[in-house]
């Protein structure tokens, strides 16, 4: 895949030293994975951040508390295979099916999985620059 890394600053945030202050989305298409939320010292550091990873076999979507760049408290992931990945961003495709999962981390250490629930129906909403580059990324959950 592969196409760079794009920093995207929400409204009131800026970049400083190649790294956003404050909140916004960072799409690094090179490892195949976006972090988005609040940053403190250029790690996601947010009740409600989120990283979204597509780079292996699964796509893992895990949002909820991190702390430094460390998953911390209650973690909801998505997971769904590889191959899924070109449909769930694409527009004409309605859904696709994920298994959900509710984790409890300490600092980045798991401790447990309190919930797990199949065919989950999830859609990105996606948005790309004149150059092809990811600048926005989100998902929403259909209800069963």
């Amino acid at each position: 895949m592969g196409g760079g890394i794009t920093l995207v600053p929400d409204q009131n945030s800026v970049i400083k030293g190649f790294q956003i202050v404050t909140t916004g989305s960072i799409f690094d298409e090179n490892k195949s994975i976006f972090t988005q939320g609040v940053f403190s010292a250029g790690k996601l550091n947010d009740t409600n951040g989120r990283v979204t990873n597509y780079s292996g076999p699964s796509v893992s979507i895990r949002q909820g508390g991190y702390l430094l760049g460390k998953e911390n408290g209650d973690i909801m992931e998505y997971v769904f295979p590889q191959n899924l990945w070109n449909a769930f961003i694409d527009t004409t495709t309605p859904y696709i099916l994920s298994t959900r999962y509710t984790h409890l981390f300490n600092t980045g250490t798991y401790i447990s999985t309190s919930e797990t629930k199949k065919n989950i129906k999830i859609k990105a909403s996606i948005d790309k620059n004149q150059a092809g580059r990811f600048i926005a990324f989100s998902y929403i959950e259909f209800p069963p």
